[in-house]
């Protein structure tokens, strides 16, 4: 095995160990802005709900008024009733008396529906509120958590770049810019072994994709200190150590 594979082993080592610090920084950054959204749709609803209560109190003043205009409209048509001078004049007033409690009773059952429809409202004001706190104080959890993950591993990732400039430094580029696009393609994965199917006989397969190889292809990295990519999946393919 060349110093060329020696140093992408080395190299694969600290991309993995970086890989895995950065996935875990991301899931963690992940589940804090999923969290920043679900807190974002709740105060707007939160900020949202009194003005939907004002409209709901405004409604309701404005049956109110409408059923006392109605009641003493009523009154009136009571004292025009006693003063009726013919039958057909009373059972015209008496008719307007009987629609107007109608529509008043119409109206009372809205502002009934209405005084109902702001307590629930108030109680779903309330609720958001304490939702509000509660999505408060784990979005504050959440982001601690980061903090934390990012201080405590701050030395580690800083050491693992250096590790990793240095691995990278003893490297051809055009070797360098190979693994780097197979490492980003692949999910940091650049590598793969070549491994042997059958001990009886020379049959070998890509670790990464299990593709076959030629034995052609196993003598050459075996003996020559060149890097071959497997043509399926694009790993620089290794000899097993």
């Amino acid at each position: 095995m060349g110093k060329t594979v020696e140093a992408l082993r080395h190299l694969q080592v600290v991309e993995r160990k970086l890989g895995d610090l950065r996935k875990q920084e991301e899931e963690k950054r992940r589940q804090l802005q999923a969290h920043k959204r679900q807190m974002h749709k709740c105060l707007q609803d939160w900020q949202n709900q009194p003005d939907a209560l004002r409209h709901q109190e405004t409604e309701i003043r404005h049956l109110e008024l409408e059923i006392r205009s109605r009641e003493e409209l009523v009154q009136k048509h009571r004292v025009a009733l006693n003063k009726a001078k013919t039958n057909k004049e009373y059972a015209a007033i008496l008719t307007s008396i009987n629609t107007e409690k109608a529509d008043t009773s119409k109206l009372e059952n809205r502002v009934l529906e209405a005084m109902n429809a702001k307590e629930a409202m108030q109680a779903a004001y309330e609720a958001l509120a304490a939702e509000r706190d509660k999505l408060l104080q784990r979005e504050a959890q959440l982001q601690a958590r980061l903090d934390e993950f990012l201080e405590r591993t701050r030395a580690e990732c800083a050491q693992l770049v250096r590790e990793r400039e240095e691995a990278s430094a003893v490297l051809p580029p055009t070797v360098l810019n190979t693994f780097d696009r197979a490492a980003e393609r692949l999910d940091g994965e650049a590598l793969a072994t070549i491994v042997k199917v059958n001990p009886r006989r020379d049959e070998y397969v890509c670790g990464g994709c299990n593709m076959a190889i030629t034995l052609e292809t196993v003598l050459l990295l075996r003996t020559r200190d060149e890097i071959v990519v497997c043509n399926i999946c694009g790993r620089i393919m290794c000899p097993e150590e």
